[in-house]
């Protein structure tokens, strides 16, 4: 099976869902990721499981997956992790992913002391996976305690895959956790769920002190910066992956709706 195209929303935040879902049936998407952060998003706050069926069915009807429901549940809060499982279940969309602020490194605490508590978190969803029939997902983000394949497949060990999944973002790891492409997809295996499309470089900011350049990340482009889509994805078909890889590229030099185009022209090309 082949790879498929899809959509991270914010990244046309400006959009309505309706532009959105036609814009992706234009340029040959297959599916979306539909997200809420508070008053952030796609969804009505007022009516979050409301306006989550109306959006699913909406998705559903124009011949596009949901992918997913992205939130913002804490992993240590029952009631916001509830809430949205139920929400995701009521979108009809397989998946809920979890904020990565969960996960962030803290200061002066144990790593290996964070991670047990992410792990216990984890194990506590696996009755709500079985209820709604949702399965949970975290994204390798910079400064958490998954930040690379390695720390995320360490978290997930043993557990179950068709209910806890992994989503790579291969700038963020450029920017923290990266092994390489091959090396990533072998050492996830069955964790790996989903795949998100960016890029990114560094930049020179200020001179120290001491005469040492400090440099800070830029998310860039598709086609430009340090992440080799044609490396990604060829190691991706090598591992026979064949989920989605969601556009969610953050530069703001081009509009929402070029950014759209222009990464699904990059993709398509790639995963043909």
């Amino acid at each position: 099976m082949k790879m498929k195209l899809g959509l991270y929303s914010m990244t046309a935040e400006d959009k309505s869902p309706e532009q959105m879902v036609d814009l992706c049936c234009e340029v040959g998407i297959d599916g979306i990721e539909w997200v809420q952060w508070e008053e952030k998003g796609h969804l009505d706050p007022s009516d979050l499981v409301g306006s989550a069926e109306q959006l699913g069915e909406m998705t559903r009807k124009a011949g596009l997956d949901v992918i997913d429901f992205t939130g913002v549940p804490e992993a240590d809060d029952p009631e916001s992790v509830k809430t949205n499982f139920r929400i995701a279940a009521a979108m009809g969309g397989p998946v809920m992913r979890m904020r990565s602020r969960s996960v962030w490194r803290q200061q002066g605490k144990i790593l290996k002391e964070q991670q047990n508590h992410v792990r216990r978190a984890l194990e506590s969803m696996a009755p709500m996976c079985e209820e709604w029939g949702v399965s949970v997902q975290y994204e390798t983000v910079w400064d958490t305690v998954m930040s690379s394949a390695s720390m995320a497949r360490q978290l997930y060990e043993g557990l179950d895959p068709a209910k806890f999944g992994v989503l790579i973002d291969p700038a963020n790891m450029i920017i923290q956790g990266y092994e390489g492409w091959p090396v990533c997809v072998e050492v996830l295996g069955p964790y790996l769920h989903n795949v998100h499309c960016k890029n990114v470089w560094f930049e020179p900011t200020t001179v120290g002190d001491n005469q040492q350049i400090r440099w800070r990340f830029v998310f860039r482009p598709i086609r430009l910066g340090l992440v080799d889509w044609a490396e990604v994805i060829a190691a991706l078909k090598d591992s026979g992956y064949s989920g989605y890889i969601c556009i969610e590229d953050c530069d703001v030099t081009y509009s929402s709706e070029h950014r759209i185009r222009d990464g699904a022209r990059v993709i398509r090309s790639l995963i043909s």
